[in-house]
């Protein structure tokens, strides 16, 4: 940084004399030992514009020194850390160098003049940096998402939704994958887990004023983790299911089904579920429930409810509170939620004596397709046993069934089609 009133000798004009510097005014009157108040700070600052390892620093004293200086480094211009305490009563050039200092902003603090009715006197106050600085300018979108695509979000203040990096001013960003997105959202909503879970992202960035000037990420940027609220208290931990569940927040005891256990639901469009969870019950446990509409639930109870929006939990996702009772919440214009949360409750029941850890989940599909593929067109499978293998998918949460009707091995002669 130069003095701003003028140029120094030699710098343009090696005629000119009109030497620059930065300078103090004198403090106080009387004699000179009346003259200075130690109170008052003297300084200089240089505002890098962003931050950098700060390397070399050069002072180019000018004759009224400072017998004592700092240098201070500070990433917001408030708190300054001390990284070097020097001085000097000789004009000339002050060299500080490998130093490892991250700042924005360099200053220099004077704390004893040599002479102190001239206070103190600079020429130049130089700051150096071994970071490479990019300044090429992004002219496509392309070259947009290239810089920044390996850049992580961070979780904006509210915790309501993703920081993205920065772009050019002509240019907007916004979220064009997640794999999570009942965690955050591709509208750039974030939806609180019950327990820490990452999230990758990918960006697409567009010209405000050329549509046509898009791109998107063509990798993932590294994962950012969403805290969880952590509702319940305990430490029971994670039940096999199968997929295994999301989110798990573990209590404390156990829920125990009896015979005199019901199950329970609220609105029709729940009955469909609730007799899907007696199946289960009867075909895994061997326990015939019974399902009744509107009762209140008692302990040993599994109750379903309406719960909870399709854009946070997608069509498939629920919540499953397991405590003296089992609660499965899901949204109310979706039975798929009710009858995943009613696999789940199955499964952990079958392997565990008919008890089930107490605690919270929220669980939801990672894929939104799950399929399976059976071949009956190389080998015949009465439609009786098809219909099962299909329930047994439905049981393991996966939602779709191809079903190879037809195949032809031209070498072998041999063809088939079959359709019952």
């Amino acid at each position: 940084m130069k003095a701003v009133d003028g140029k120094r000798k030699g710098d343009e004009d090696p005629d000119t004399n009109n030497d620059s510097r930065w300078t103090t005014k004198r403090l106080g009157t009387g004699t000179p030992s009346e003259q200075w108040d130690p109170n008052i700070e003297q300084w200089m600052m240089v505002d890098l514009g962003e931050e950098y390892t700060v390397n070399k620093i050069v002072i180019d004293w000018e004759g009224a020194t400072a017998t004592k200086y700092k240098l201070q480094g500070s990433l917001d211009g408030v708190n300054f850390t001390d990284f070097v305490e020097s001085g000097t009563t000789a004009a000339g050039e002050m060299v500080h160098d490998s130093l490892d200092v991250n700042a924005r902003y360099v200053k220099l603090l004077c704390l004893q003049p040599k002479t102190a009715k001239y206070g103190y006197s600079v020429y130049e106050f130089e700051v150096y940096s071994n970071d490479v600085i990019d300044d090429h300018v992004p002219s496509t979108a392309a070259e947009v998402i290239k810089d920044i695509q390996n850049t992580a979000p961070t979780l904006a203040p509210d915790g309501n939704s993703l920081v993205l990096p920065t772009v050019p001013a002509e240019y907007e960003i916004e979220l064009y994958g997640t794999d999570n997105a009942q965690v955050v959202s591709t509208a750039n909503v974030v939806y609180q887990p019950i327990s820490a879970m990452p999230v990758k992202v990918m960006y697409r960035v567009t010209n405000k004023t050329d549509a046509t000037d898009t791109a998107t990420s063509t990798v993932d940027a590294p994962a950012i983790t969403i805290p969880g609220s952590n509702p319940v208290s305990g430490t029971n931990a994670k039940p096999n299911v199968l997929p295994g569940l999301r989110e798990w927040n573990g209590g404390t005891g156990s829920f125990q089904l009896t015979n005199s256990s019901q199950i329970i639901y609220s609105a029709d469009n729940q009955k469909a579920a609730a007799n899907v969870l007696k199946s289960y019950l009867k075909d895994m446990l061997g326990m015939d429930i019974n399902v009744v509409k509107g009762a209140a639930p008692r302990t040993g109870d599994i109750s379903f409810a309406s719960a909870y929006t399709t854009d946070e939990l997608g069509t498939e996702g629920y919540y499953m509170s397991i405590d003296d009772v089992v609660t499965i919440s899901a949204p109310g214009n979706t039975e798929n939620g009710w009858i995943y949360g009613a696999a789940s409750i199955t499964q952990i029941l079958y392997q565990n004596d008919n008890t089930a850890p107490k605690g919270l989940t929220r669980d939801y599909p990672q894929y939104e397709v799950r399929a399976g593929m059976i071949d009956v067109g190389r080998m015949y499978i009465p439609l009786e046993y098809l219909e099962e293998m299909t329930i047994y998918m439905s049981f393991y949460k996966m939602n779709e069934a191809q079903i190879h009707i037809n195949d032809y091995w031209g070498q072998s002669g041999y063809s088939a089609f079959r359709l019952e």
